[in-house]
């Protein structure tokens, strides 16, 4: 099994709840990697997109979490003049 930062770099690209994307440097890679060339290599691709496909929706969460962070820190240096 990939560790997470494996499998972005086995993907070859950063971290993302983009499933196009994803699917994308899939079939990018697998012009590259043949299983009847080298079956270990396809393999690891194949894997490494299954679980990043699975960890996606993660990715989203972790980017929904921190554009309210973002928002919450905006609001609270925010100054209220009095009315």
């Amino acid at each position: 099994m990939h560790s997470v930062g494996n499998v972005w770099a086995t993907l070859g690209i950063a971290p993302t709840a983009d499933e196009r994307s994803i699917k994308r440097a899939y079939a990018r890679l697998l012009k590259g990697t043949r299983p009847e060339d080298d079956p270990a290599a396809f393999q690891a691709l194949h894997d490494a997109y299954q679980h990043a496909l699975r960890i996606a929706p993660q990715w989203a969460d972790d980017d929904q979490n921190d554009a309210t962070d973002d928002s919450v820190a905006v609001l609270a240096d925010a100054t209220v003049a009095p009315l």
